[in-house]
């Protein structure tokens, strides 16, 4: 018979399993403070409340490619003033995480914002689906998995002709990434260019 913690560590590796891997530091810093801000604060220190507001902000600027250096000082400063006057470990933690990544990641940060583009394909703002015409053999997968009709385009069917090859409605794409999925051919891409392009 199970213990309640075999359990509990049964559903945590489930869980965690089932995150997708993030290589973007601007979606691990997303990350890092949206787990931190998961459980409520104590509200006992400024550097936390004033610092969580602000942070949210300037992350959400950086993944949209709407940033600039300024905010990355804006984040160094923030990280720098929670590591000083945090009251508990948990803002301390949080802001070590996130100094470590401004600092190891920096050059990824500036693409962001200097270049609307983000290396890793992650940040949805900066990225578009696209369906390769030379791989698609228009089986009408995708078609079928996009719940918000993004895909226009006709299935494939013997004897018929002059049907409209399968491409994606850029305003009603949501990046699910459910098209690429289940995509036989791999057809479905994920290429640079979102918002600025």
């Amino acid at each position: 018979m199970s213990t309640v913690n075999e359990v509990e560590k049964t559903e945590a590796a489930a869980e965690a399993s089932a995150a997708p891997v993030m290589n973007c530091a601007v979606q691990k810093a997303i990350k890092t403070w949206a787990d931190f801000q998961v459980d409520k604060m104590c509200g006992k220190c400024h550097p936390c409340m004033m610092g969580s507001f602000e942070v949210l902000n300037i992350l959400g600027r950086l993944e949209g490619g709407a940033s600039s250096d300024a905010d990355i000082r804006r984040l160094e400063i923030i990280t720098a003033e929670m590591l000083l006057g945090s009251r508990c470990k948990k803002g301390k933690d949080v802001a070590q995480t996130l100094d470590e990544i401004l600092k190891k990641n920096r050059d990824e940060l500036v693409e962001h914002f200097e270049k609307g583009r983000c290396v890793h394909l992650e940040c949805k703002p900066l990225i578009r689906y696209e369906i390769d015409a030379d791989k698609c053999t228009m089986c009408g997968e995708c078609l079928l998995a996009c719940k918000f009709a993004a895909i226009a385009g006709q299935k494939r069917s013997l004897y018929a002709s002059g049907y409209m090859p399968f491409r994606i409605r850029q305003a009603r794409c949501t990046k699910c990434d459910a098209c690429r999925e289940i995509c036989p051919e791999g057809a479905v891409t994920i290429i640079s260019g979102g918002a600025r392009n």
